[in-house]
């Protein structure tokens, strides 16, 4: 089965996450190759499904992923739901 955008951004939190000193940072559309807007969509998934936070938007009350204009990912972080997931689903 094909892994879906919104794994495959999980799944390269939850390996930084897995390193003694994570950098949530390297986590980028570019290094994913992934169009900006579908990063960014498969985050705000992830976060609306508490497997991840951290993330803030501005605005912050935007659901439309085509109105924000700026995105903080400096305090990203799974969630325990996260890791749990992670361990339940990977491969």
């Amino acid at each position: 089965m094909a892994t879906d955008i919104k794994q495959q951004v999980l799944q390269a939190i939850y390996a930084e996450y897995q390193k003694e000193l994570p950098n949530m940072g390297e986590i980028t559309s570019k290094k994913l190759q992934i169009e900006e807007q579908i990063f960014l969509a498969a985050l705000m998934k992830l976060q609306n499904e508490k497997l991840i936070q951290g993330v803030f938007w501005s605005p912050a009350e935007t659901m439309d992923i085509r109105r924000v204009r700026v995105l903080n990912r400096d305090n990203l972080f799974l969630t325990k739901e996260g890791v749990q997931y992670m361990e339940n689903h990977s491969v």
